[in-house]
């Protein structure tokens, strides 16, 4: 591997229409992105290989990522539906009520749904790695 100078990486944001977009130049370099953004509608996330760290409010997820680990969590009283599915790896949902669990397969792939008392759905998929969603109690 290769050493990086971080002087030499270029970063990029583009704003198109309601999305932003955050590029690096350098594919063998790793960065940490903290994006903090006020509660929208909507939220979009696709990831090829990383992690999705999220604190949510009342807003609509999708979440794809390649490899790597999703962790979500948001009020109970906001998560609709929830819809969590890996291809390889485990998914994990804390609070609300659960659905259904099922393995796909004897090792590999699961699949869990469940809602909470609201009406924004959560939607996430990883091709390989672990989902973790928390749905909070919130007392106000």
């Amino acid at each position: 591997k290769k050493d990086v100078d971080p002087d030499t990486v270029e970063l990029h944001d583009r704003g198109r229409g309601d999305r932003l977009l955050l590029e690096q130049t350098d594919e063998d370099l790793n960065i940490d992105w903290t994006v903090e953004v006020p509660t929208m509608e909507r939220v979009s996330i696709k990831v090829g290989v990383g992690a999705i760290d999220a604190e949510l409010g009342n807003t609509r997820v999708y979440a794809n990522l390649g490899v790597g680990e999703v962790k979500l969590s948001m009020p109970e009283k906001y998560a609709g539906d929830i819809r969590l599915d890996t291809g390889v790896g485990d998914a994990d949902l804390r609070g609300g009520e659960r659905d259904s669990s099922k393995k796909r397969s004897s090792f590999v792939s699961q699949k869990v749904t469940g809602h909470g008392k609201g009406d924004k759905d959560v939607t996430v998929k990883v091709g390989v790695g672990d989902i973790r969603v928390r749905l909070e109690d919130s007392k106000s």
